[in-house]
């Protein structure tokens, strides 16, 4: 393993922070602030490396970039589920906000009715006399 004891470091290394991410995607189950192009980007080096380890240099490193291929591997199709589940959420916010307004609910009425407080962003009804000029801007 002689000259390979740099590149399984920074395959270790690299390796312990996929599990962290595949957990965060798991937990989130959203794709929003991830870059699915960084980690394909990622997993293209792997493959290279991977390449370059079975046709040049064949030692036991080989085994920690399949580790690592794996798990990012494991990465990119929870963001493909994550992309696919945020879509989802948003056209059901969509039709929701759709119903909302073909039954001539006013959103900002609808906001001052929230909970039965008559507060919209904070500022009670009663000190604008119910006037509201947008969210929060009392008349």
């Amino acid at each position: 393993m002689g000259g390979s004891i740099f590149e399984a470091g920074m395959l270790i290394f690299f390796g312990f922070s996929w599990p962290v991410s595949i957990i965060k995607s798991l937990r989130s189950r959203s794709a929003k602030g991830k870059s699915g192009i960084f980690t394909i980007l990622v997993a293209t080096g792997y493959i290279f490396g991977i390449t370059h380890k079975i046709l040049y240099s064949r030692d036991i490193v080989l085994a920690l970039y399949l580790i690592n291929i794996t798990m990012i591997s494991i990465d990119i199709a929870l963001w493909f589920r994550n992309r696919k589940l945020d879509a989802e959420a948003e056209a059901k916010e969509g039709l929701a906000a759709g119903q909302r307004a073909a039954d001539g609910v006013d959103e900002p009425e609808a906001a001052r009715k929230i909970n039965g407080q008559g507060l919209v962003d904070g500022v009670d009804e009663s000190e604008t006399g119910g006037k509201i000029n947008g969210p929060g801007v009392a008349e």
